[in-house]
């Protein structure tokens, strides 16, 4: 027992390469954080697109979110958290399910929820903890089963015409807020905002923009765009303005929250469904690839009892681990099997952390077969070869694609220790002895055997007019 003991004891950290990738990050390490549950409210929000090396806490040169900036001066930022879907839909079915997608098989652009999966909402209403959401995104909506068990869920069915702005999320959650005041309560909020068209309000659309006279591409090509370095930059200035308009709606919901008494019991998670490509590696938006700018999110814990606060923690975390952590917080029981880490439970204990622990991200869709396997050094993107009958279905042409393979599978790997940015796919150009992307690519390719669902997930057969009209403006439906 005691061998066993001071075994883990032993076991050596895992590395922190977190200023290499957040060059402008400035914050203390922290190597323990005790995160303490005061009977107060959950606030989840994930904002849409986000990337965290355009966020004032972690590094961001320009002042894009100085509301987040002060929840994490009175919280912890983490450096390391992944999304396991590239996209919306899938992403967020991880996070209301603690699944991958090969499991829960949320993966394709009519894809819906089955319902043997139990959600988040559901496993809190089962111990009577009042749950809502207001999504701004039609694809983490109610038409594909995402808001089953929520007691209060807003979103483009019944809501709005046209994306909804920030503020506009933040005018329906307050009732509820109101409501539950004296009571815990899980709340999820999903902002829009900064996901492509790049556009934000009045102001903010120029805010950070040094030339106006350069066009403003408002949606890139995935992957045909040829942009000059000045229309790069006034697409991501753009982007930055609607990621400080975000932060300002954010700022007056916790204006009211404080004016209610609740600010001060609540433990708020700010997180992304995804990143945003701007061209680092040829290619834009997000989905279809698996570089870091498209799967690296932010995610902050602000809670009323921490034993460390303005810090940061390198810890590996994925969205999958976020169901588990805010169930079991809020005293609801998690199912037995699922996959994902209880992330307070880490933070405190960091003999708990795994140094060999990966995340998985995933992308199934139009024919598409790609997935990524990351640790703290290694990273491995393999694909395989595409379908081409449902590539020619839904793409139409081969030719918007030119990065999908139909002839054999391709392999990337990345040693993110010395080479955080993924310049150089050092593929097969180290042979002696097991190289840690063997050991990785084995696991990647034995992912989805493990998880493979035995049935086809439901469809969405007939989508309503608003959240049709959303996806499309979104890009989703051409």
């Amino acid at each position: 027992m005691l061998a066993a003991l001071l075994a883990v004891l032993l076991v050596a950290p895992p590395p922190d390469h977190s200023r290499d990738y957040f060059t402008g990050l400035t914050r203390p390490h922290a190597d323990r954080v005790v995160v303490k549950r005061e009977g107060g409210p959950v606030i989840l929000i994930v904002i849409d697109a986000l990337r965290p090396d355009h966020l004032t806490p972690y590094g961001s040169k320009r002042d894009t979110s100085p509301t987040l900036q002060a929840l994490s001066d009175e919280g912890l930022i983490l450096t390391n958290y992944f999304v396991n879907g590239n996209w919306t839909r899938p992403s967020t079915a991880s996070l209301v399910t603690g699944l991958p997608p090969a499991a829960h098989g949320v993966e394709r652009d009519r894809d819906k929820l089955a319902d043997e999966f139990v959600t988040l909402a559901e496993l809190l209403r089962d111990v009577g903890v009042p749950t809502g959401a207001v999504v701004g995104n039609g694809n983490a909506a109610s038409a594909f089963g995402l808001g089953r068990g929520f007691s209060f869920y807003a979103d483009t069915v019944k809501h709005w015409r046209g994306l909804p702005s920030a503020d506009q999320v933040v005018e329906l959650a307050v009732p509820f807020v109101k409501k539950h005041a004296a009571e815990p309560f899980f709340l999820m909020l999903f902002f829009v905002d900064p996901h492509d068209p790049y556009h934000a309000p009045g102001p903010f659309e120029d805010m950070f923009v040094t030339d106006k006279s350069v066009p403003l591409i408002r949606t890139p090509h995935w992957e045909l765009g040829k942009y000059t370095p000045a229309e790069l930059e006034r697409m991501q200035a753009t982007y930055d303005g609607a990621v400080r308009y975000t932060d300002s709606a954010i700022g007056r919901f916790f204006t009211t929250l404080r004016e209610l008494g609740v600010y001060d019991k609540a433990t708020i998670i700010v997180t992304a469904d995804h990143g945003e490509a701007f061209g680092e590696h040829g290619v834009f938006l997000h989905g279809h690839h698996l570089y870091d700018e498209i799967v690296r999110a932010p995610l902050i814990i602000r809670a009323p009892s921490m034993s460390t606060r303005g810090a940061y923690s390198h810890v590996l975390f994925q969205t999958i681990d976020l169901m588990p952590t805010v169930v079991r917080y809020l005293g609801g029981a998690v199912p037995k099997g699922l996959p994902g880490a209880d992330i307070m439970a880490h933070l405190a204990r960091p003999e708990l952390v795994d140094p060999k622990r990966f995340v998985i991200s995933e992308f199934h869709n139009f024919g598409i077969h790609r997935r990524m396997i990351r640790d703290y050094e290694h990273k491995v993107i393999y694909e395989e070869p595409a379908d081409e009958k449902e590539f020619m279905a839904t793409v139409h042409k081969r030719s918007l694609l030119p990065s999908v393979s139909f002839d054999g599978e391709r392999f990337q790997y990345y040693d993110v220790a010395n080479d955080p940015f993924e310049h150089n796919n050092v593929y097969g150009k180290r042979t002696i002895g097991k190289e840690p992307w063997i050991v990785l690519l084995d696991l990647l390719k034995s992912h989805r055997i493990h998880f493979r669902r035995g049935a086809a997930n439901p469809i969405a057969e007939h989508l309503d007019a608003e959240t049709y009209g959303d996806l499309k403006a979104l890009g989703y439906i051409q």
